[in-house]
């Protein structure tokens, strides 16, 4: 109880500052302040006009804590009002604009701007709740008044004027922006702000335009040229983009930040050599930069390039401030060597943030692999999965552990069981269709690769599958065609459609193009399993030595590859 009010007098102590009506005791004969006593009588207390402010500042921040916005706004103004407190009529404002009552923001607003005249924040605030209401005139005339107002050179003043109009957002705001800015023709601050808030309307003509003057007018401004390479981006310019910043960084090679964005944005170009290139220079600049170490050991994973990958990655735990990263992508590393062990140890190091359910989903399946199907089964089954996407891998996942076991029945009832919570999924559709042609079901297969189809009749996958699947197992060869060349139409530069149309013409007896198409598959994609299906037919029309011929070099390869040893021993014994 003791507690309670001890809480309830500093609330009162800091309303009491907040109107201004506490200050130190200097002469014996002011009178103290009576705070109101739940339990006197009404004869013996009479509340003095700041007690009734401060009582009504309590209603409304109960009021606003219990979600009664409206009624918060109406204590607020009726307290605001009377007081000459720029802090609560700040607070004011804020209720205002909160709870959408615009009529009250505008009152307030105005009523603070009279209080402080100088003051941006209260005209900005005015600025927006003439906004809200489509007064556009006067949103300019406020906004060029923040500008009178000396802000470090009105650097801030020219950029909150962008912040506030980006609220607004089209062609409106970027109107007001351009009749702000329109009496300051050579001013950069304000050629950028017109800039960046034109990008943020997508206007991208206007932006590169106006950060391209600005440019002009002071070439070594770096936060211009970024700016400037930005909108190249966003208009699909990326070639100029790094054009722009080698010329820059030709003229400032000591520039980490410049030469960062050339190294991102040559990696995000595909220019993976040239990125590596540069973010080693980076490296040896700022030897501690998290962020060039950590795109170093990307770019060494994604180039097979493992012992060098791991080493950044190491590098990264010992600096830290990636360990989730790196923890995850050295799991990867000791996952592709084979040893699960290590493997699970990082995955489980990775914690709560950043790659947390890829390496829940790796230590599931790294788990499997040592032989324990069902701690990896209640890993997974211990994920809270956010959104339809998690949930979808979840299910995934734990179909392929038992794919995997060959428990093909129970992965069916696990697909199946996803497919309750996300119906119509495609890719559960597609994962159950697979398992179900492997023990022989081919009606259930059938049925969900055609659900797939007549929900999105552009799904190569499961045009492809479903064709295939007909040639196979002796269903409609005409329309197992017609599948098939939907598919290949879609994706003409698929090797493994282009594989499957070759093997529906080598079912039907057409020899001379099932070669060609079989030839085109593997020239693209050199696969063991096209392999073997093109050394089938060469060895079926006769051509033994052709067929031996591709059969060795895809063992060459792939010697171990289950479908072409298959392959290769049925026919070696004939």
């Amino acid at each position: 109880m003791g507690m309670k009010v001890c809480s309830q007098f500093f609330l009162v102590f800091t309303l009491l500052l907040m109107l201004g009506c506490v200050s130190t005791p200097h002469r014996g004969d002011e009178k103290s302040v009576v705070l109101l006593d739940a339990h006197a009588s009404q004869s013996d207390v009479v509340p003095t006009r700041y007690e009734k402010k401060i009582y009504q500042v309590l209603l409304a921040e109960t009021a606003y804590q219990r979600g009664q916005f409206q009624q918060a706004v109406d204590g607020y103004l009726s307290a605001a009002l009377g007081s000459r407190d720029p802090a609560l009529v700040e607070r004011a404002c804020y209720m205002a604009l909160n709870a959408d009552r615009q009529d009250a923001g505008l009152q307030m607003a105005q009523y603070w701007v009279s209080l402080e005249p100088e003051s941006v924040k209260a005209r900005y605030f005015l600025a927006l709740f003439y906004m809200r209401k489509g007064q556009l005139k006067l949103v300019q005339e406020q906004l060029e008044q923040t500008l009178s107002i000396d802000v470090d050179g009105n650097a801030l003043g020219f950029f909150g004027v962008a912040e506030i109009l980006g609220e607004l957002g089209g062609h409106d705001a970027l109107f007001v922006m351009q009749k702000v800015v329109a009496d300051y023709p050579d001013n950069v601050n304000a050629l950028v702000a017109l800039s960046q808030l034109a990008l943020r309307v997508g206007e991208f003509d206007e932006a590169l335009s106006s950060v391209t003057y600005a440019r002009s007018l002071m070439p070594d401004r770096v936060d211009a040229l970024l700016l400037q390479i930005q909108i190249l981006q966003a208009r699909g310019d990326g070639g100029i983009a790094i054009d722009h910043l080698a010329h820059a960084i030709d003229q400032h090679p000591a520039d980490v930040t410049l030469r960062q964005w050339y190294a991102q944005l040559l990696e995000a170009s595909g220019r993976e050599e040239e990125a590596f290139v540069q973010f080693k220079i980076v490296e040896s600049q700022s030897p501690m930069d998290g962020d060039a170490i950590f795109s170093l050991g990307v770019l060494a994973f994604n180039d097979s390039r493992w012992a060098l990958a791991q080493t950044y990655m190491q590098r990264l735990l010992d600096i830290g401030g990636f360990n989730n990263e790196a923890n995850y992508y050295l799991g990867w590393l000791a996952e592709l060597e084979g040893t699960y062990a290590e493997a699970i140890e990082f995955y489980s190091s990775v914690n709560l943030e950043g790659a947390y359910f890829d390496a829940q989903i790796r230590l599931a399946y790294n788990t499997a692999k040592l032989g324990d199907l069902n701690v990896a089964r209640g890993y997974l089954e211990s994920i809270e999965p956010e959104g339809v996407v998690e949930v979808e891998r979840v299910f995934i996942a734990q179909g392929e552990l038992l794919r995997d076991a060959r428990q093909f029945e129970e992965a069916i009832e696990v697909y199946s069981r996803g497919l309750q919570k996300l119906p119509g999924n495609h890719e559960l559709l597609y994962a159950r269709a697979m398992v179900a042609e492997a023990i022989g079901h081919n009606e259930q297969m059938k049925q969900d690769l055609e659900a797939i189809i007549a929900s999105d009749p552009k799904s190569t996958n499961a045009l492809n599958a479903l064709g295939y699947a007909l040639v196979e197992h002796g269903g409609d060869i005409d329309k197992a065609e017609g599948y098939l060349l939907r598919a290949l139409a879609l994706d003409p530069q698929s090797y493994y459609i282009i594989d499957s149309v070759g093997w529906l013409y080598y079912r039907r007896g057409e020899y001379a193009k099932a070669i060609e198409y079989l030839n085109r598959a593997y020239n693209l994609g050199k696969d063991a399993e096209v392999a073997a299906h093109l050394g089938e037919v060469l060895w079926v029309i006769g051509d033994y030595e052709g067929a031996k011929d591709i059969w060795d070099r895809a063992l060459k390869d792939a010697p171990g590859h289950k479908a072409l040893l298959g392959v290769v021993e049925r026919f070696s014994a004939q």
